[in-house]
């Protein structure tokens, strides 16, 4: 992402950290980040669609056999309602509703969130999935509240600990650190541009595994 040359609305800067985890593959934790919350959905839907999918196809059966027709009233019109809804459908479903959330932030999404109806959808579809089966977005803020939301998640005791610490890990928490308590490091001269690498960094060290 290109830096800005002028002073900018640093609150209108959004980032969402998205997690997947499928039990016997693997698990992400990819952090995303735009100049407004319009861009920010637009470059993160098609890998919310994309884990979705792989966890959707991979539970199908569990999905299927359960009482879709709760998801299926709340969504969609009178209408629709005599179809047997399944996994794929659900699939659908999610890509219209981010779709129009996309539509929605474009005309009034400045200072909004990136969430809505697809997420709550996104929500359901994670009850339905067994064991320990998720999309989620687990945090979602303007950039200043995001770094220290972050912070507060990634030093937390079960958090910190739960995978062993290479010394690249330890160097990135150590910059996460600095920026948590930094005083409005946004406005120093490399300040979004340090953001923007650590960014980087955590998305190679948590790409999977």
């Amino acid at each position: 992402m290109s830096m800005p040359s002028e002073p900018c609305d640093i609150y209108q800067y959004r980032a969402t950290l998205l997690e997947w985890h499928q039990e016997h593959v693997g698990q992400t934790q990819h952090i995303y980040w735009a100049k407004d919350s319009s861009t920010l959905l637009q470059t993160m839907t098609e890998d919310v669609l994309r884990y979705a999918n792989l966890l959707s196809h991979r539970y199908a059966t569990a999905i299927d056999a359960a009482e879709l027709s709760v998801i299926q009233r709340y969504f969609t019109s009178g209408a629709q309602r005599g179809k047997t809804w399944n996994h794929e459908d659900i699939q659908q479903l999610l890509r219209t509703l981010l779709h129009e959330k996309q539509e929605l932030l474009v005309q009034y999404g400045r200072y909004q969130s990136v969430l809505g109806v697809w997420y709550d959808l996104m929500e359901w579809l994670n009850e339905l999935l067994p064991g320990q089966n998720h999309v989620m977005i687990s945090l979602e803020d303007s950039l200043p509240n995001f770094v220290h939301r972050l912070f507060s998640k990634y030093f937390a005791r079960d958090t910190v600990y739960r995978r062993n610490q290479s010394p690249q890990d330890l160097a990135w928490l150590g910059k996460l650190a600095l920026l948590h308590l930094g005083d409005v490091w946004w406005e120093q001269p490399d300040g979004l541009h340090f953001f923007s690498q650590m960014v980087e960094e955590h998305n190679r060290l948590f790409s999977f595994y």
